[in-house]
């Protein structure tokens, strides 16, 4: 359906067997989107080793049909790993 929305991207909790504290920053870093609506294109960059849960990107118009959200490989990180994404109306 046509109309204004927000944005969210999940983070998953990131518990890694080896690590403890800040080498979740260097194992995730930095998360680059972008998102596709009917005013262009906006590229977001997210600092994961800082975001947990819900984290909101934006808000946007998109119109009806489908919509387009890319996350890169673009990263220093070890890993770039996706969850979820969520789109609520306002």
């Amino acid at each position: 359906e046509s109309g204004q929305y927000d944005v969210y991207f999940h983070v998953p909790e990131l518990r890694m067997p080896w690590g403890r504290g800040r080498e979740r920053e260097t194992m995730v870093d930095q998360l680059h989107f972008s998102i596709y609506h009917d005013d262009g294109k906006e590229d977001f960059v997210l600092n994961a080793g800082q975001a947990e849960g819900w984290t909101h990107l934006g808000t946007y118009y998109f119109s009806s049909g489908q919509t387009k959200i890319e996350l890169s490989d673009e990263s220093n990180a070890r890993i770039v790993m996706a969850d979820a994404v969520k789109w609520i109306k306002k």
